[in-house]
Order: structure tokens, then C-alpha cells, then sequence
């Protein structure tokens, strides 16, 4: 399986793992998160009150080691913070999809168990074998909008992962054309937004998921 970026990123203490879809084809992806967090990327940010770094606002002069070095761990909090966002948004989705699922598959059950008892009255026998034919396409269309969700998030993964690396491979060569508070400031912002459009996105798609689940099947009172 390729790996997401094809840059080596650095070790994080975490121990969340940097991979966690395997889509690629990028004409299937949704850009809207690659096209904002890119531009949300470009944004002077300037000094965030999370941002500890004691360096100036202004770019004379040579930072310290250990100001390199608070900038660089700052960068990797923020990756981390980031990803974990994008991990729980990813979790109440499939959490969701895995309940419409389990809705679906009781739904349709029962309306086999009826269809199994109903040879003699063919008009029930359609409208049952057309009510399973709309709960299976009902779960379709729930697997679908799951995946859009998924294939946006993977997206949202690579900008953070590579944007986290580049910062710090900036800074622990000393190229950078900002301040340490800039750049600490544009990482916060872009991980920021990806982490809310992500959770934004998943309650959009949760709600999705839930009237889907509403348009099941329900019991038939004294059905078998």
C-alpha cells in the first residue's frame, strides 16, 4: 500500500499512525478542503496566544537553537492535535454509518421474513420486494456519502502531514523567509481549519446518515 506523502515525516511521540486511508486517485477527491487549507496555508497568522516561541516579531537577526527547537516541537504539537481532530471526526462517521447499517440489515431482514410468508398475496409480494429493493438503495446512498467524507478527510490527512513536515524541515535547516511566531502562526491556522471543516463535515454527514436511517423499513406490528 503507498504511503501518503512521499516525504519521510518525523517521528511523532504520539504514536498516531500518519496513514490512515489508502484512496490516491486525486481526480476522485473532493478539493474543496485542499483548495481552503491551502489558502488558509498563505495566511500570516502572526502570535497566537498558544504560541510560546520567544523570538521577535520582525525577521533580524539569527534565532537561537532553542528557539528553533521550541518552534519545531510547536509545529509537531500542532500536527498531533490536528490529526487526532480528523481521527475523532472520522470515528463518529463510521460510527454512524456502522449504525445505519445495523438499521439496515434489521430492516431488511424483516421485510425477507414477510416476503418468505406472503406467496399467496403476490400484490404484497411486490410491495415488500420493492420496500427491500428501496432499503438496500437507501444503505447505498449511505455508504456513498461515507466515502465522500472519507476521501475529503484523506485529503485534509496529506495537506496537514506534508504542510507539518516542510515547516519543520524549514526550520531545522534555517530557511525560513518569516519569523519563527509566522510560522508557528500559519501552522496553527491551516491546522485550525482542517480540523474544523473536518468536524464540520462529519456532523453534515452524521445528519445524513440519520435520515437515512429514518426512511427504513419500520416493523410491521404482528409481522413475523
Amino acid at each position: 500500500m503507498a504511503a501518503r506523502s512521499a516525504f519521510p515525516v518525523p517521528p511523532r511521540a504520539t504514536g498516531t499512525p500518519y496513514h490512515r486511508h489508502s484512496r490516491h486517485d486525486q481526480r476522485l477527491r473532493p478539493i474543496r478542503l485542499t483548495v481552503e487549507a491551502l489558502e488558509g496555508r498563505i495566511l500570516l497568522a502572526g502570535t497566537s496566544p498558544t504560541n510560546p516561541v520567544p523570538i521577535g516579531p520582525g525577521p533580524i537577526g539569527s534565532p537561537t537553537p532553542q528557539q528553533l527547537g521550541a518552534a519545531y516541537h510547536q509545529v509537531e504539537a500542532i500536527q498531533t492535535t490536528t490529526l487526532h481532530a480528523l481521527d475523532a471526526a472520522a470515528r463518529e462517521v463510521e460510527a454512524a454509518g456502522a449504525q445505519l447499517a445495523s438499521r439496515g440489515a434489521t430492516a431488511i431482514d424483516g421485510l425477507t421474513a414477510e416476503l418468505d410468508h406472503s406467496a399467496s398475496d403476490p400484490a404484497r409480494e411486490r410491495a415488500l420486494a420493492a420496500a427491500i429493493h428501496r432499503d438496500r438503495h437507501l444503505l447505498n446512498l449511505g455508504a456513498a456519502h461515507a466515502a465522500r467524507f472519507t476521501q475529503a478527510l484523506d485529503v485534509a490527512w496529506g495537506v496537514e502531514v506534508q504542510s507539518a513536515y516542510s515547516d519543520q524541515t524549514d526550520i531545522a535547516n534555517n530557511l525560513f523567509l518569516t519569523s519563527l511566531q509566522q510560522l508557528v502562526g500559519q501552522a496553527t491556522t491551516l491546522g485550525a481549519s482542517l480540523a474544523r471543516q473536518g468536524r464540520q463535515q462529519a456532523v453534515a454527514v452524521i445528519a445524513k446518515l440519520n435520515r437515512l436511517g429514518d426512511r427504513l423499513a419500520k416493523p410491521t406490528p404482528g409481522g413475523t
